[in-house]
């Protein structure tokens, strides 16, 4: 009985990991059709080019550390304590970084326009 209730957990998660990243990819390009729409080709381009560096800080800000929670056996409060701050300073950091480099960033690009937009 042990075998199946983990075999239909499994296949939940995996049902609803799909679903996530089904529907995060169908908004986003709804959004970004939109845009396209919306937004000159300059003005796309622009967004374009921050929304680029956007993604990249996102995933250095996650730095993994959310599955070190659901990885973790034991459901440590100190853990997600720890995971939690690490998460905001590091969206923090991350977040300055991006506005001490957006001037650099928009000129080595060439669009300076990049640097309101970051």
């Amino acid at each position: 009985m042990e075998d199946f209730e983990l075999k239909l957990k499994a296949i939940r998660a995996v049902v609803w990991t799909v679903v996530h990243v089904g529907t995060s990819n169908v908004v986003s390009f709804v959004v970004f059709s939109v845009l396209a729409r919306t937004l000159s080709p300059s003005d796309l381009g622009v967004f374009a080019l921050a929304i680029l560096i956007v993604d990249i800080a996102r995933i250095v800000s996650s730095a993994g550390l959310s599955d070190a929670i659901t990885r973790d056996n034991h459901h440590d409060e100190v853990l997600a304590d720890t995971a939690f701050w690490a998460n905001l300073a590091l969206g923090c950091i991350v977040g300055i970084a991006i506005w001490m480099a957006a001037y650099p960033y928009g000129s080595l690009v060439g669009q300076p326009q990049t640097t309101a937009v970051l």
